[in-house]
């Protein structure tokens, strides 16, 4: 398993969504957005699976792990 990450738009660190996925069923996603209350900034987020990452995988547009 696989966590699910984002990028804080606050700090600009990853941070975790606290979901876990296998790669295979996260490239399964539909485009959705969700919210999470930021563990680096504390404040609330809206984001979306286009712009998240697994973990073990590169950042969206970055090709960064």
């Amino acid at each position: 398993m696989s966590v699910v990450m984002i990028t804080c738009p606050t700090t600009g660190r990853p941070v975790p969504t606290g979901i876990e996925t296998e790669p295979s069923d996260f490239q399964r996603l539909p485009v959705t957005e969700a919210r999470i209350v930021c563990p680096a900034c504390g404040q609330e987020h809206v984001w979306g699976t286009k712009s998240a990452w697994l973990d073990s995988g590169p950042r969206p547009g970055t090709g960064k792990t």
